[in-house]
């Protein structure tokens, strides 16, 4: 099984460290609102390079 990176999307209205948190990286400053995870065409996943 591979493991995907996942996009998340900067909207305004998202928190600056809530998925920073949930996903165990460090916070960017820009508010980060929606983590895309499937194969939408404006953020489809890609491969993770570490298995």
């Amino acid at each position: 099984m591979d493991r995907l990176v996942n996009t998340v999307r900067p909207y305004a209205w998202g928190s600056t460290t809530a998925i920073p948190e949930l996903l165990g990286t460090a916070p960017t400053g820009e508010p980060q609102a929606e983590m895309w995870m499937g194969a939408h065409p404006g953020a489809p996943p890609a491969p993770s390079a570490a298995r």
